[in-house]
């Protein structure tokens, strides 16, 4: 067995993520965030495949801070990035003991395949977000600040009906806010779940791998949680 970081080695050399927080041990740290139980074989393999395609898009797109009224073109590979997306999401679920590692976790198969595939019973959002302001007393100026952080973990959107159908998860890069909804049953009936998409921030993802998008959240909104979101 070998050591899998949770955010590629790639992210964690291109951008600012020196503080680390688990949830399970309740506290911050500079070390990485790791599981420990992936095999050699895959971990150099299939899963630093999607890493270094991740990285790919970091150098793209993730590394570089959308601002409000700009518009940003995304291209990407649909299956590729679902699937790193899902990998990030089952590790984080893991190491933070989070109760939705058992539904990720039927994805494995589907992260490990070293073919091109797509996986089924998972929709993903995309919303940018763009700077927002840092305002101090005393008559100092403001600051424009952006969302420089890696989040991942599960999204619980208060006062919408649904859950017994779908799990959401919410993978933050930078300005590139990512919500994942994981399927419960095989079918989202949408008189149940309909409240609950309409909360989420941004569009679905395109299954063409091509999206020309503007910020739908500032940076304040962002790291400060769902309650802050804007309501469409």
């Amino acid at each position: 067995m070998s050591r899998e970081h949770i955010w590629p080695n790639g992210f964690l050399r291109r951008g600012k993520f020196g503080l680390k927080y688990s949830s399970r041990a309740k506290r911050t740290f500079a070390g990485d965030l790791i599981v420990r139980d992936v095999c050699v074989v895959c971990n150099n393999g299939p899963l630093s495949d999607l890493d270094a395609y991740a990285c790919k898009l970091y150098e793209s797109n993730f590394g570089q801070f959308p601002e409000h009224l700009t518009p940003v073109v995304f291209e990407f590979e649909y299956g590729r990035l679902v699937r790193w997306l899902l990998k990030v999401a089952f590790n984080s679920a893991r190491a933070h003991g989070h109760d939705d590692a058992g539904l990720l976790d039927r994805y494995r198969p589907v992260i490990l395949s070293d073919g091109e595939s797509s996986p089924l019973y998972v929709n993903v959002w995309l919303a940018l977000v763009g700077p927002g302001t840092l305002s101090f007393p005393y008559g100092r100026p403001s600051k424009k600040i952006y969302p420089e952080a890696a989040r991942s973990g599960p999204l619980v959107v208060p006062g919408v009906n649904g859950y017994q159908h779908v799990s959401t998860r919410v993978l933050m890069i930078n300005g590139y806010y990512f919500t994942m909804v994981l399927s419960r049953t095989p079918t989202m009936p949408m008189d149940e779940v309909g409240d609950l998409l309409r909360r989420l921030p941004g569009e679905p993802l395109s299954l063409d791998g091509r999206m020309e998008l503007m910020t739908t959240l500032n940076a304040n909104q962002a790291l400060a949680g769902v309650r802050e979101w804007p309501r469409g």
